[in-house]
């Protein structure tokens, strides 16, 4: 937008001086004056030349004005001037984004988008280039300030129109319709050394390069001493990759050069090309093979110089180690055990001798492997003496020898235990809280370990609430849940006694297995509890949902002024409709996701009422969501409460649902109505293969090392799905095994995505059943269990023990008839042992006939205990809220569940030595909980819970018990709050970007 009025000009001339050109539509400065984003100067006195560019200030800007609107009508000066108060939305640059396969390419714009839903988004931002078809549509993601196109091709012309509406509820829009261009770079660099199939290396090593667009590339290969390789290194995978920090340090660790290579390969532009490397290894001296990829230009003596102060010329690293053994070695306090594999059948070794050594190399232990590969040590105190500290390790067996580092302890200084006291029927009681007010509801529940619940022959549990006087208010059944847990609430009566209270728990014999006691006192009159005014569970895509909140005191009036903060967690649903749990639906994470994880509503202050609002335009991806809203209500005292609630959001179109049916090489493909009954329509699917691969890849930053899973188009098509005609929405996939991934849109541009493993290939494929014999009673950790199956025929099989991601698999001939073999026990099997039997056979003019099997092998797991941490990144800072990570090492399937609450403590009196927090009787002044999380399940071994931090001063006690199938967990820290200092601390008023 340029001005032309020559009267125009002649104001802004008065207003900037005389030697000044008017400047308009530039991005960066309206960066700088959001609120006037069109006015500048540009000025060429040296007074006035900073980035050459004189930006206005508040006055001069109300200046040029007055000014304008004196001589223009307001309806011209609106032409001029859009939107002053709210700057109208401008569009930054267009920059591009390198991806793993393809590139992608944002726009960004002049402040953060409101969120836009995914209809609009293809309707106002249309993406144009030579290589696009309707079937192969671009992904476009919002992200803040961005909008994001993914899966474009390298070396391409595009063309990005944005419409003037990029919202058709006019919640953004430009000035005017704008249109860029933009050319994606034509290739990018990359390559892996790879293994040469079926040989290893002797005093020469074959290696294959796999390169793309890389014109040179020298190989220098290292030796680096054995006992300097950690632990950790050793346990990767066969000529597993290392980051060049820690390459640098093997080096400078005492790496000897023994023999390098420049390797030319064929130059083909985005090609992958495949060249043969050869390297001596310097088998007669001692060490393991570190190869350098780097520069052509580079010497050994210019690399061993500088490794470790920068990587310059550097591309990647790769360590060869020779299939032997594989370690896993945990140290705990004063015991180390290490378990023992083959790393070719990944079998357990045993027998295999281990040896510990100090740091002088004298040998101070000796001890062999038991026949689940274990084998344990018991370490002298740290603070003895050097000469008898261990230092690395050493284990030999027939296949091989391998050395490593001993690790550290994984013992933490602040894990403590709880002091709630498991009973000797293997049964422990948790209560939410300590202290309730009449009314309140008391959440209790009691865990067990079902190997315990039957050898005590305890079918029930009977819970009584006891009041001060002795008298029994409730009697309870408590009945399992089937994860040997018993749970229940109870109201505490309005009109109850103030005073201790206790919780008894007995089994069905009347015997006292646990007495949990907490008191009641009412609560002051500056107690509060929040009220929702939202009953439904529902939310419609794309609409303004409100949530309204109101905070009320104990006797009914209005929490005026409370500070009320709240966030909205999402999660897709992958599986929504009752009828169809076997349909996945949605996007994969593995692939990419549509939105941000959560939303953090800006804090509010309850009215006269005591309402506090909170409203959001729901998201659109085009599949159901689950929404957790979460809200933490405050006030100037410090005093919280908490509500929480979960909503399904709908959303606005039909959407499509993937079923991999296995056996079958199809997919079937149904189209869902948001309320999950199927219809009619078309649907497009893309269906590419996932190949895992190791590459070294060139960036701004330099060279990088990732394992990927580079995608291959295998075929795109369309299907017209019919609900009157049976399996009209069926794809059929391709007969070669393998990872595939199928991508399926809808006319509105949903998609959902799902993976799957395509294993069987033969058309003429014809199955099976084995029946599984296995042990009726549980078998004891350290015994074997004998499994026993009928073979038709004679043949091959397939053994799996365990599950992801422990499972370990062999091989074994089968035989026409009865046939046998042995599972070893471990404790890293949990408390069963799945066992999964696929054997194949070869039958004349019949093709590959396949049959299968499955079936438990029940485990007894009396010492079922696992490890359990709390963590903090950060010191718990009076008045924020501080993330605690909930962890359990031992917790080997990763599913956990956990209950987790905190309380805040006085500060603790120096000279009072008798101070005990679990003696005081008065909860009120000093013990009181701020918080509860209930009962939480969570994946990977961790979870992860935020408390917020009174405050005040004081300590926090947070208490967390976890628990899995493998037994339970207790934990407890306490943290002193901190207090910001009285220190004042002058803050500049510009600062710099890297200050």
């Amino acid at each position: 937008m340029v001005f032309t009025g020559n009267y125009v000009k002649k104001q802004f001339t008065k207003a900037c001086g005389h030697d000044t050109v008017l400047i308009a539509n530039h991005a960066y400065l309206r960066a700088f004056y959001p609120s006037l984003n069109f006015l500048a100067c540009r000025s060429y006195s040296k007074k006035h030349t900073r980035f050459g560019l004189k930006y206005l200030h508040q006055e001069e800007q109300g200046m040029i004005l007055r000014r304008i609107f004196k001589y223009l009508t307001i309806s011209v000066a609106l032409t001029f001037f859009p939107q002053l108060a709210d700057a109208a939305l401008q569009i930054l640059s267009l920059e591009e984004i390198p991806q793993p396969n393809k590139t992608a390419v944002c726009a960004k714009f002049s402040h953060q988008l409101r969120h836009i839903s995914s209809a609009d988004l293809n309707r106002f931002f249309r993406i144009h280039g030579a290589n696009l078809s309707p079937n192969l549509v671009p992904i476009i993601k919002q992200k803040k300030d961005k909008l994001c196109a993914y899966g474009l091709e390298n070396g391409t012309d595009y063309s990005f129109a944005f419409l003037k509406e990029l919202s058709s509820n006019q919640g953004e829009f430009l000035e005017y319709d704008e249109k860029w261009h933009i050319t994606t770079i034509p290739y990018r660099s990359s390559f892996s050394l790879l293994d040469v199939p079926d040989t290893e290396y002797g005093k020469t090593v074959n290696l294959r390069l796999r390169s793309t667009n890389i014109k040179e590339i020298k190989l220098m290969l290292f030796r680096i001493p054995d006992t300097e390789i950690a632990s950790s290194v050793m346990q990767n995978e066969y000529k597993s990759a290392v980051g060049l920090s820690k390459a640098a340090r093997l080096l400078l660790s005492g790496g000897v050069f023994v023999d390098s290579v420049v390797v030319k390969p064929h130059i083909a532009p985005n090609k992958t090309v495949y060249t043969q490397v050869t390297l001596k290894t310097g088998l007669e001296s001692q060490g393991t093979p570190l190869i350098i990829a780097c520069d052509p230009d580079i010497d050994v003596r210019t690399l061993l110089n500088y490794a470790g102060r920068h990587n310059y010329g550097l591309w990647g690293a790769k360590l060869l180690q020779k299939r032997t053994l594989s370690v896993i070695s945990k140290r705990r306090g004063n015991t180390l055990t290490a378990e023992v594999h083959s790393a070719n059948s990944s079998l357990p070794v045993k027998d295999a001798v281990a040896r510990l050594f100090s740091s002088s190399g004298k040998l101070l232990s000796t001890a062999n492997t038991d026949a689940s590969g274990y084998v344990i040590f018991s370490l002298p105190a740290p603070n003895g003496s050097p000469e008898f500290l261990p230092k690395t390790a050493e284990i030999t067996s027939p296949e091989g020898s391998i050395k490593f580092n001993l690790p550290a302890d994984t013992v933490s200084d602040v894990t403590r235990d709880s002091g709630e006291e498991m009973s000797k029927d293997g049964i422990i009681a948790v209560i939410d809280k300590r202290c309730y007010a009449p009314g309140d509801t008391v959440h209790y529940t009691a865990l067990a370990r079902k190997a315990d619940l039957g050898a005590s022959n305890i079918q029930n549990l009977r819970l009584q609430i006891v009041s001060p006087s002795g008298a029994a208010v409730k009697d309870l059944v408590l009945q399992d849940q089937g994860t040997a847990s018993f749970v229940s609430s109870f109201e505490i009566p309005k009109d109850s006694t103030q005073g201790d209270w206790s919780a008894r728990l007995t089994d069905n014999q009347n015997r006292v297995i646990s007495i949990r006691r907490f008191s009641v006192k009412k609560p002051q009159l500056s107690d509060f509890f929040i009220k929702a005014s939202v009953n439904h569970g529902e939310m419609q895509a794309g609409n303004d949902e409100f949530i309204n909140l109101r905070a009320l005191y104990a006797d009914g009036s209005s929490a005026q002024g409370l500070k009320a903060d709240g966030w909205l967690f999402f999660k897709t649903q992958r599986h929504p409709f009752e009828n169809f749990k076997n349909y996945s639906f949605g996007a994969d994470d593995a692939d990419y996701g549509f939105i941000n994880d959560y939303h953090h509503f800006q804090e509010q202050i309850t009215d006269d009422s005591g309402t506090a609002s909170f409203s959001l335009q729901m998201p659109d991806p085009g599949y159901p969501l689950q929404a957790d809203f979460a809200a933490l209500f405050s006030d100037s005292a410090g005093k919280t409460e908490s509500y929480t609630r979960s909503y399904s959001i709908t959303p606005t179109g039909n959407i499509c649902g993937l079923r991999y049916l296995e056996g079958k090489n199809t997919v079937s493909l149904k189209l869902f109505s948001p309320q999950g009954n199927p219809v009619s329509g078309r649907v497009v699917y893309t269906i590419y293969k996932l190949t895992p691969t190791g590459v070294f890849e060139h960036t701004p930053g330099g060279w990088i090392y990732e394992v990927r899973k580079e995608r291959s188009l295998i075929k795109s098509d369309f299907v017209d799905i019919q609900t009157s005609v049976v399996n009209s929405g069926s794809v059929k996939m391709p007969d070669e095994g393998g990872e595939y991934l199928i991508e399926a849109v809808t006319s509105r541009n949903f998609r959902s995505t799902l993976r799957f493993i395509n294993g069987y290939a033969h058309k003429d494929l014809f199955e099976g059943s084995l029946k599984l014999q296995v042990p009726k009673d549980e078998v004891l950790v350290g015994n074997s269990a004998e499994v026993s199956f009928l073979s038709p025929y004679n043949g091959n099989a397939v053994i799996e023990i365990g599950r992801e991601p422990t499972i370990k698999r062999s091989l074994m001939n089968i035989k026409q008839g009865m046939n046998r073999f042995k599972v070893e026990i471990n404790r890293n099997l949990g408390a069963l042992a799945h066992i999964n039997v696929q054997a194949f056979f070869s039958r004349e003019n019949r093709g590959i006939m396949r049959a299968c099997g499955e079936n438990d092998i029940k485990i007894s797991r009396p010492d079922a205990n696992i490890e359990a941490k709390l963590g903090t990144s950060l010191k718990p800072k009076a008045g924020s809220t501080l993330s605690v990570g909930v962890i359990s090492p031992s917790s080997l399937h990763g599913k956990i569940h956990y209950a987790a609450f905190a309380q805040l403590l006085p500060n603790a009196d120096p000279w009072d030595n008798d101070f005990d927090e679990d003696d005081n009787n008065d909860h009120s002044k000093m013990v009181k909980t701020i918080f509860s999380s209930g009962i939480t399940e969570s994946g990977a071994g961790h979870g992860m819970f935020y408390l917020p931090v009174p405050d005040t001063e004081g300590r926090i006690k947070i208490k967390a018990l976890i628990w899995d199938e493998l037994g339970t967990g207790k934990v407890e820290r306490i943290l002193n709050i901190v207090k910001d200092s009285s220190l004042q601390i002058q803050i500049p008023e510009f600062l710099n970007e890297n200050d």
